[in-house]
């Protein structure tokens, strides 16, 4: 409010909601000469996350200090530093809502990826069999965020799963 003094009177609304504005999604699937390939995109976008909690509050409530800390403000780097000034104290001048925590939550994550192949049918009858494939696919391979710590839809939870499966099968 431009009295002088820094206090609650000069807060102020910034950044968007964590709601996003837009979702998408693309799920698409291609085949040929016995391969399949199937995906799934997603992504969402106009939403700012704030970040906040153990892992970014170094010393706080007991916290550690993560690797976010490594740019930390020093009389040294004033003019580059890219975290606040490490007090072992709570202080929670340096984790006041600002703009310095909140980045840009869109992301674009691919979901899952299958890769399939058949065995072709002059095989499948040699061996006596109806059908064989193999296949190889797995979920959540990566995201396109502008988060450089963590996942833009789980910051203070437990992250997605990476998985990844190989198999076959064999039908008699």
């Amino acid at each position: 409010n431009e009295d002088g003094i820094i206090d609650n009177s000069d807060f102020y609304p910034f950044g968007k909601s964590s709601v996003p504005e837009f979702n998408l999604g693309l799920h698409s699937g291609i085949s040929y000469k016995g391969i399949y390939l199937s995906f799934l995109l997603q992504g969402v976008t106009g939403r700012s996350v704030y970040l906040d909690g153990s892992y970014y509050h170094a010393f706080q409530n007991d916290a550690q200090v993560s690797s976010i800390a490594l740019g930390r403000w020093t009389p040294e780097n004033k003019e580059t530093a890219t975290y606040p000034r490490l007090s072992a104290s709570d202080n929670e001048n340096n984790f006041q809502p600002s703009t310095f925590w909140q980045r840009d939550g869109s992301f674009i994550k691919l979901r899952s990826l299958e890769i399939v192949y058949h065995l072709p049918l002059r095989i499948i009858d040699k061996l006596g069999l109806n059908k064989v494939h193999v296949f190889v696919n797995g979920s959540n391979l990566f995201s396109i965020d502008h988060l450089e710590y963590s996942d833009p839809e789980t910051l203070n939870g437990y992250p997605a799963m990476r998985t990844m499966s190989l198999g076959t099968s064999i039908q008699f």
